[in-house]
């Protein structure tokens, strides 16, 4: 009788055995915790680095427009300025030409 038990014993360790080894290939083919991390890790710095590039690009685009609005002003008051010295032109002009068709009538 004890050769029959230990010969069940020793089939079902070797069926254990086979088991353990289908086990070990199945958790060697997961990734390992240092490796999940890196790659969140990773992925998190690549999504941040995206974040900051936007905010960089919009905030240079934001300062552009304050620029050129501060220019676009100034460039206004300068038209204004040449507009009237324009239009008191057209005045000593205008009584010019009056003056000058009085004298030949």
């Amino acid at each position: 009788k004890s050769a029959e038990t230990k010969a069940g014993n020793d089939a079902r360790f070797a069926e254990l055995l086979a088991k353990f080894d289908i086990l070990s290939a199945k958790i060697d083919g997961l990734p390992s915790t240092w490796k999940v991390i890196g790659i969140v890790g990773s992925a998190l710095g690549v999504s941040l680095g995206i974040v900051f590039a936007v905010l960089a690009f919009a905030g240079d685009r934001f300062d552009g427009g304050i620029g050129v609005t501060a220019a676009s002003e100034g460039l206004a008051r300068q038209n204004a300025a040449a507009i009237q010295e324009v239009l008191q032109s057209n005045e000593v002009l205008g009584a010019r030409v009056d003056q000058a068709i009085r004298a030949m009538s």
